[in-house]
């Protein structure tokens, strides 16, 4: 089900026996969504400064972050539940209308009918892209697991390498080269993420191919180094900063999203701490990139674009983690808030 493919709704009585090494998948992910955040918000001056050298080579390891969520959600399946994507529904529209009159109070935006309705249906809307491409990913989940029951082994494995080539490879080429790809979204739309939710069916049913853990993590780490290291070096030859690599659908970014989530696929440990950690992570994301304050989070009060070198980077590290607890607090009073209500 959603919620628990992201990491969120309540936990059980046997929560502290359930293995860990996905939720703290999940935990890292979303720290690298911060930290790509964070980056994107900094921004850099000129091509060859150390702010774009920083992007250049942090960017790509986080850029794995979405992609990963969606290869969990498939390798564990979808069950459809209207009942919790409802509930999702209204934590996310809490924390947009909360937000909106937050906004209003401090100052920071001026009312507008014709567009802060859209606060109120923020799903059907598209406030948050990710949800909303997840939502309608989970809507059509029992037709995909259906195919999936189809399917035989060698049908799958045909229809994996023909995606990887129309959704993977030739967006690769096309940002290389400059021409249009097929799905115009750089992976941001349904299609990528149907792929990847069947790529993680695939890994769970048939993989067999079982490597070192430590290969599956240099696998990401050498794959996301050529995609910085190509960036500068494409980017020099050009003239001008290039940075099209990232895109959710390339090739490099796949390869490096599977070679990440194979690693922790791998471990086994079962630590409470983190899969408590791990349930917040939806809200997390909900409540940091919120689109009313999120450049007055990061620009006014954290002062993001005032870090530059060494300690630029020290932000990067330590930023993305307080973040992320400072928003498990506010969920956590969110939480006892409506336990509240409804009693």
């Amino acid at each position: 089900m959603l919620i628990n493919a992201i990491g969120g709704g309540k936990s059980g009585s046997k929560e502290v026996f359930r293995s860990s090494n996905f939720e703290l998948l999940r935990l890292v992910c979303m720290l690298l969504i911060i930290c790509g955040h964070i980056i994107m918000i900094h921004g850099y001056d000129t091509v060859g400064d150390s702010s774009w050298y920083i992007k250049q080579i942090f960017t790509p390891f986080c850029t794995v972050a979405v992609n990963i969520f969606v290869l969990i959600s498939g390798y564990f399946g979808i069950k459809l539940n209207t009942k919790k994507l409802w509930s999702l529904n209204c934590m996310v529209t809490l924390y947009c209308v909360v937000f909106l009159a937050l906004a209003l109070g401090l100052g920071i935006h001026t009312l507008s009918i014709s567009k802060d309705w859209m606060q109120f249906v923020p799903v059907v809307t598209k406030q948050y892209w990710f949800i909303t491409v997840y939502f309608a990913l989970c809507l059509i989940s029992p037709f995909l697991n259906k195919l999936v029951e189809v399917l035989d082994k060698e049908m799958y494995k045909k229809l994996l390498i023909t995606s990887i080539v129309l959704f993977c490879i030739l967006p690769t080429f096309a940002v290389i080269l400059n021409f249009k790809t097929i799905t115009l979204d750089s992976g941001y739309g349904l299609v990528n993420f149907v792929f990847l939710y069947l790529m993680g069916r695939y890994i769970r049913l048939h993989n067999r191919f079982e490597l070192s853990k430590y290969k599956y993590l240099g696998l990401y780490i050498v794959c996301m180094s050529i995609m910085a290291a190509f960036q500068i070096c494409y980017s020099k030859l050009l003239g001008f900063d290039f940075d099209a690599l990232i895109s959710y659908d390339t090739f490099f970014t796949f390869v490096g999203a599977v070679g990440l989530f194979m690693y922790f696929r791998e471990l086994s440990f079962s630590n409470n701490v983190i899969n408590q950690l791990a349930k917040s992570c939806l809200a997390v994301y909900v409540i940091h990139l919120n689109p009313l304050i999120f450049h007055y989070i990061f620009d006014d009060i954290l002062h993001t674009k005032a870090y530059n070198g060494y300690s630029y980077v020290t932000f990067l590290l330590v930023a993305p983690p307080v973040i992320y607890l400072a928003c498990v607090v506010i969920e956590l009073c969110r939480n006892k808030a409506t336990s509240l209500f409804v009693k």
